[in-house]
């Protein structure tokens, strides 16, 4: 998404994120989408366990997603795989904001946890969103015809949190994209900066993240650590 002066002063951090979902939505969900299909129908389900068999069909959509996106050559797009992991490892090349494709937290269908290692701790480690006039254009811009410049959002990494519905028969799979605000717990209501729901109809709805009138029930998602939110919990 390209910006010029005076909308990038008026433009949050949270504002461009749901824009830049917003494009993204409609063609990131029909992938996954017919991934999923693609695995599913040729899985042999019969030789692993279930446990088993749900881990690999996650890990093998995910990675069908990232073997899709760098064959596809139809269709132009700023957004390219970020590794050679051969997961589905995003990274916008005009602004520099990554992505990465997970699995909801199969407890609270919320954000996962960070994998236990430094770089997964890391990604989930970040700052909170930049209110409106904070955003930077990228030091060397990218530009149209009209003299628009791309916001820089290198160092934000979004997690794509994938809900397949098992066990609802009629339900697509969504995705939800989260700025975590820390590496979480398994089981938990994970904190995040920024989340904003992927949708097929490319709507752009900044409610979503929009501060409530109700500050009370917003301060402890921001600040508190998961050991007083599990204090608060007992107590309650």
């Amino acid at each position: 998404m390209l910006y010029t002066a005076e909308e990038l002063e008026r433009t949050s951090e949270a504002d461009a994120l749901a824009k830049e979902m917003t494009e993204l939505s409609a063609k990131l969900l029909n992938l996954i989408a017919d991934a999923m299909a693609a695995v599913n129908n040729k899985y042999p389900r019969n030789l692993l366990s279930p446990k088993q068999n749900k881990a690999n069909i996650a890990r093998m959509v995910n990675q069908r997603c990232a073997f899709v996106w760098e064959n596809d050559k139809q269709e132009k797009t700023p957004w390219v795989l970020s590794d050679k992991s051969g997961y589905f490892h995003l990274r916008n090349q005009k602004n520099g904001l990554c992505a990465v494709l997970r699995t909801v937290d199969p407890v609270t269908h919320g954000m996962p946890k960070a994998n236990r290692t430094r770089a997964g701790i890391a990604y989930y480690d970040q700052r909170e969103c930049r209110p409106a006039g904070q955003l930077h254009p990228v030091s060397q811009p990218a530009l149209d015809d009209c003299g628009k410049v791309a916001p820089d959002l290198s160092d934000v990494r979004l997690i794509l949190a994938l809900d397949a519905h098992e066990g609802e028969p009629d339900a697509s799979p969504s995705v939800t994209a989260y700025k975590p605000a820390e590496p979480g717990q398994y089981g938990h209501d994970n904190k995040s900066y920024f989340s904003f729901p992927l949708s097929t109809d490319a709507h752009y709805d900044v409610k979503p993240f929009a501060p409530e009138a109700d500050e009370e029930s917003l301060i402890p998602d921001l600040i508190a650590d998961n050991t007083e939110e599990t204090e608060e919990k007992e107590r309650g």
